[in-house]
């Protein structure tokens, strides 16, 4: 998560949906809000003043949309026959960093596979789209002018600026990782450990300590994520039957304070 700090919460929903083999793009749709979800809604926009990005293929491609958390002023950014999707804010809220298929419809399965994506800017706005960086995926910003990616083995730091990149991670170089496909990456507050999500050879959530080369695997499932003051953890868990919860544990020198029973780590 990023945004404009103290003004604006960018939450981003990424909201991918798995091939049908057809070379097309599942059609998404809007579905009815309960009365119940609808004063949840309504609660959080009392407390934020924020916008939400996410991608959907509610109008037939995979494109990203902007709203308000109470969901109104919803807002189509991206549109065209490419996969757009995985949105993140940029610090100062100006712009929006995603991925793009290089051609057509793309499937999920195909996320770690770095010649068919390219990382682009929009502005937060709306406008033309911008590519920054070539044969990529999973990007995230650190700073309004560096970026976190991968490109399948490689978590990847680049200076906007110069264009130079620095290999953080391999995992074909540390036993621990076993050369696993690399997800979602996200360098913590003080720049000492990147959190990831591995898929391929092995699938699970996890910490990198970038000085000590250390892995420590948190649980299983995706979309692990830093807390802003560092010092906490969550992630997407499968709990099977088609739904997912969200977990969240304290955290210390890159591994959790201690070890979390099932309903300590749940949050929602």
């Amino acid at each position: 998560m990023s945004g404009r700090p103290n003004r604006h919460l960018g939450l981003t929903l990424a909201l991918l949906v798995a091939s049908c083999s057809l070379g097309r793009p599942p059609k998404g749709g809007t579905q009815e809000l309960t009365d119940e979800q609808k004063k949840a809604i309504a609660a959080l926009r009392a407390k934020v003043d924020g916008l939400v990005v996410w991608s959907s293929s509610r109008l037939g491609n995979h494109d990203l949309f902007l709203m308000k958390t109470d969901g109104s002023a919803l807002k189509r950014l991206t549109e065209g026959d490419h996969v757009d999707w995985y949105p993140r804010f940029s610090p100062d809220g100006r712009r929006i960093l995603f991925c793009r298929s290089k051609r057509g419809w793309v499937s999920e399965k195909d996320a770690n596979r770095p010649e068919k994506w390219d990382l682009y800017t929009i502005p937060s706005t709306g406008g033309a789209a911008k590519r920054l960086v070539a044969n990529a995926s999973w990007g995230t910003w650190v700073a309004d002018d560096e970026l976190l990616y991968a490109r399948r083995n490689q978590v990847i730091l680049r200076q906007l600026g110069s264009g130079d990149e620095t290999v953080l991670v391999d995992s074909t170089q540390v036993e621990a990782l076993g050369g696993a496909d690399l997800q979602n990456p996200y360098l913590s507050p003080d720049r000492r450990f990147v959190a990831i999500t591995l898929r391929g050879a092995k699938r699970e959530t996890g910490l990198f300590d970038l000085e000590q080369k250390r892995w420590v695997a948190t649980g299983k499932g995706c979309q692990i994520n830093w807390f802003p003051s560092g010092a906490r953890i969550l992630w997407v868990n499968p709990s099977g039957n088609g739904g997912s919860e969200v977990f969240s544990v304290p955290v210390a020198q890159g591994k959790p304070t201690r070890d979390f029973d099932y309903e300590e780590m749940r949050l929602v």
